[in-house]
């Protein structure tokens, strides 16, 4: 029975070793959306995000569209709160900000798709809410809905 126990405990410390509070997000982290292709389009995301202290939370981000007919990459600059429970981020968007974007070498800053992108950024639900998955004390993964973003420090 001892060994059982032992056993048990063992197959246990791993996950509660990587238990998460929230400092645990606290600082810099490089992260990425791997491709995904949906109706068409495919999309990618890098970012250096920042997790403050103070709940705040600022991101730098190259998104990349492309299609059989354009190819969009847009620098984004966005800030929101966010708040860590239960093992799950929320965060509400303060800002977005299309720094450029560039379709097929054009400027498209101004356009109804930097719009879209910077709506999209900004949307939010009380409902919306991120899983969080810490790999180790440099890697994790936050997954919502159907995306999993992949961090590490």
């Amino acid at each position: 029975m001892k060994k059982f126990i032992l056993l048990a405990c063992l197959a246990v410390l791993p996950n509660s070793a990587l238990a998460l509070d929230q400092s645990d997000l606290v600082g810099k982290w490089h992260c990425h959306i791997p491709e995904e292709t949906e109706d068409g389009m495919t999309t990618s995301m890098t970012a250096n995000v920042v997790f403050k202290e103070n709940g705040r939370f600022s991101a730098k981000m190259t998104l990349i569209f492309k299609d059989p007919e354009l190819e969009a990459t847009a620098k984004v600059k966005y800030r929101s709160s966010w708040v860590f429970k239960d093992g799950y981020l929320y965060d509400r968007p303060i800002s977005a900000v299309v720094r450029s974007l560039k379709a097929n070498g054009r400027d498209q800053r101004r356009s109804s798709f930097a719009r879209n992108i910077r709506a999209s950024l900004l949307k939010h639900s009380l409902n919306d809410r991120t899983k969080v998955t810490l790999a180790s004390d440099t890697k994790m993964s936050l997954t919502s809905k159907d995306t999993t973003t992949y961090c590490a420090r």
